[in-house]
């Protein structure tokens, strides 16, 4: 009986993984068709296997740079004569064995002409970043908006450029939008809410985010330096 123990726990062990894997599936099939819904709803083609294309165009961002295993699906976009806008699913693997970590999030891009805006990276900082600031880590902060300055981590290979773009009403816009990340480049931004998926019905104010970030930083380019 004791020798039989430890197959009846292996059994069970199988028998959980299956069932993870079979609801895993489902839970995504299910995600996939709401998100078919929503894009006939939008008038955006949908490509659920992913966009090779925009990854092409979008591919120099940070995020997309981070770990392996990376993949995009559920790839919603749409194209008017200003700009080019998608809303995906993506994801990425660090680390290995226990210490491997698999990171789920929708993502927004944006691409126009309009945005004439510096490369950089923005998002919410952390403890560990209060840490690198003291050891002298770059992130770039405004003495003149402490409040900005303790939400975020900014940086950017173009500092006095980005200095200078992130002005008083930006700052100011962003000190109220706690917990986001956008990441910029010439011609194009993309926007996203840490390191979680949203949920299809959700995806609507995800975009409408996206935009006002968009119309933000036309703006700041149409009043100059």
């Amino acid at each position: 009986m004791e020798a039989f123990i430890p197959f009846l726990f292996f059994g069970v062990f199988i028998a959980v993984v299956i069932v993870f894997i079979v609801l895993q599936h489902r839970n995504e099939k299910k995600r996939t068709g709401s998100l078919t819904e929503m894009a006939t709803e939008l008038g955006l083609n949908f490509q659920p296997q992913g966009d090779g294309d925009l990854h092409s165009r979008i591919g120099r961002f940070g995020l997309f740079n981070r770990g392996r295993a990376r993949k995009m699906k559920n790839v919603l976009t749409g194209e008017t004569d200003e700009v080019r806008l998608a809303i995906f699913d993506y994801k990425y693997t660090t680390g290995s064995g226990k210490n491997s970590h698999t990171y789920l999030q929708t993502v927004a891009s944006i691409e126009s002409e309009s945005l004439q805006i510096p490369q950089f990276t923005m998002r919410p900082e952390g403890l560990f970043d209060a840490v690198g600031g003291v050891l002298g880590f770059q992130d770039i902060d405004f003495d003149h908006h402490p409040e900005y300055s303790k939400a975020f981590v900014l940086k950017s290979e173009q500092e006095e450029m980005v200095r200078e773009f992130f002005d008083t009403p930006i700052l100011d816009f962003f000190a109220g939008k706690k917990g986001i990340c956008v990441e910029g480049l010439p011609g194009k931004m993309i926007f996203y809410r840490g390191s979680k998926r949203v949920k299809p019905e959700n995806f609507k104010e995800l975009l409408a985010d996206a935009y006002e970030i968009y119309g933000l930083f036309v703006d700041r380019g149409q009043r100059g330096n």
